[in-house]
């Protein structure tokens, strides 16, 4: 479920890409789609999962 400012919410569902490895064994994923039909529009996004510990220090 998106942000929401007045009760006014969007709700999206997707499938990520393939792992993209970043190096050191690590990877993220990437997905682009739309949100929900909802008050006459909808939008476009991109997301990209994050990498934990991103700098590899225990």
């Amino acid at each position: 479920r998106t942000d929401f400012y007045e009760n006014h919410f969007h709700t999206f569902c997707g499938r990520t890409c393939p792992a993209v490895p970043v190096g050191g064994g690590r990877h993220v994923h990437f997905l682009e789609d739309e949100t929900s039909f909802n008050d006459g529009h909808r939008h476009d996004f991109r997301v990209a999962t994050l990498i934990e510990n991103p700098i590899g220090e225990e």
